[in-house]
Order: C-alpha cells, then structure tokens, then sequence
C-alpha cells in the first residue's frame, strides 16, 4: 500500500514504517502492484517507492526477503522501460500483467529482453475488462521460459479457472491467490500461496492462516478462518460507512494504527 505527501508524491517514511511493520510476517514483498496503486503512478514515483521498499527490507529484514516490482502497463516500451529498471534498483524479480498489453506475448517479450529477473504473471478480469488470462498463455510461458517465468498471481473469481490456473503449478511454477476471500479454500486446494493487500493491516493474521492450513494444523484452521472473515467483514462494513474505497479503508486503518502520518486517498 502506498502513502502520499502533500506534494502528491510517494510518502517514503510511511513506506519504510509499513515494511517494518509486515516483514516479520511474510515471505515476499510485492510493491507497486494494483492494489498498491503503481499504475497510477509515474516513472519517477515508481522508482522512489520500488527504492524505498527494497532500501526497508535491506534495513529491517532478519533474512532476505524477496522484492518483487510490479511492472503493470498497457504500453509496450514503457514495460521495457520499468523492467530494466527493476533490475538496476536491485528488485528480485517483476511482477506483469499481460492482458493489459497490446496481446499477452508482446508484454511477455519484452520483460524477457529487458531483465534478467525472474517473471511472475498477473491475472485480474477486474483491470483486463472482466477477462481472464488464458490457461494456454500461462502453460506456454511456463514451460518456454523454465527458468524465468517461476509463478502466477490469480485474482479471478471463477473458482473454475482457478481450479485450471492450479493445475499448471510445478516445484518451479507457483501459483498465488489474489482473490483475499477464497485464500482458505484455495489453501486447501493446495496453492502455494496468498497475496491479500489487507495484510498491509493485519499480516500476522494472514500468516497464521497460511501456516495453519498450509502446515494441516486443523485445530487452529477454523479459528484463523473466522479471524480474517471478520476482518473482512470489517473491511466492509466501513466501505459503506466511510464511503471509500477498500484501499481508501486499508489507508485509514494504517493511520489508525499509526502506519501512515495521514489519510491521504489516492483514488482513480
């Protein structure tokens, strides 16, 4: 999630606290991805945000955690762009959106001949116009690109193409859940992961909900369970009340927490 002065550009001290504040709970850092607002943002912010994310984790993590840079843009040559870039600021691997390209090859191609970093894709019908990436595009890239295409985030709701999407993991292709309310049941299906933006919030929760289920701890898999459905709940409940958006509320939640100085909203 990211923080915002007054001058409407990256919030670098709120950044830094919210790093501290998750890294004890994660196993990787996704910056500058959509819920993190880093389409909206300029090459300039982008590289202050990516700078600062990886600059914490050098300064609060016990281990390296891994820095994944979200390269998500519809112009070809800007994604070569923000891809070389990712590299020279030190990130571990980019994270794309191929559908928001001119066709899903193209925006592969070009992460590929700009970066040596390893590749995770991006499939959200809610920023493709409610379409989905093809399962045949992501086997293809999976097993042209072996070495460099490692992983998928999924944020469908379809649970069918979900189902589909898992089908394609390997020991070296990992798939990821973005959808924040299916993370129980697709932990159970056997993901290899989950990626909920109101971890920004709560990461210890999401955690331990990953731990439990991932590890078969049933006893306490129902209690993690009814925790992040409350937390959701809440999340809800003070969208309608606040009439913001979720991210508006995830932002107003780290000030109370005293993440973030102020609640500035980034929206559309």
């Amino acid at each position: 999630m990211t923080s915002w002065n007054m001058s409407r550009n990256v919030d670098t001290e709120d950044v830094g606290n919210e790093i501290r504040g998750v890294l004890p709970y994660v196993h990787i850092l996704f910056s500058a991805g959509n819920a993190g607002e880093g389409r909206q943002m300029d090459f300039e912010n982008w590289c202050s945000l990516i700078s600062t994310v990886i600059d914490s984790r050098n300064k609060y993590a016990l281990s390296r955690t891994p820095v994944l840079a979200g390269v998500l843009r519809s112009d070809v040559s800007e994604i070569a762009s923000y891809s070389r870039m990712s590299q020279e600021l030190g990130a571990d691997g980019i994270v794309i959106a191929p559908m928001l390209g001119p066709d899903p090859e193209k925006v592969l191609e070009a992460t590929l001949q700009n970066t040596d970093l390893a590749i995770v894709l991006y499939s959200n019908p809610s920023m493709h116009k409610d379409l989905e990436l093809p399962v045949e595009f992501v086997r293809y890239a999976r097993d042209s690109y072996p070495n460099r295409v490692i992983g998928i985030k999924v944020s469908t709701k379809n649970s069918d193409v979900f189902r589909q999407m898992l089908s394609l993991k390997t020991n070296s292709f990992k798939v990821l859940q973005g959808n924040t309310a299916d993370g129980a049941s697709s932990l159970n299906l056997g993901t290899d992961g989950i990626v909920p933006v109101e971890a920004c919030i709560y990461p210890k929760a999401f955690r331990d909900l990953y731990e439990t289920i991932g590890f078969g701890n049933s006893q306490d898999s129902d209690a993690c369970t009814l925790e992040i459905t409350k937390i959701l709940a809440d999340i809800r409940s003070k969208k309608s009340e606040l009439s913001l958006s979720t991210l508006g509320v995830i932002k107003s939640e780290l000030v109370k927490h005293g993440v973030f100085k102020s609640s500035r909203m980034y929206e559309g």
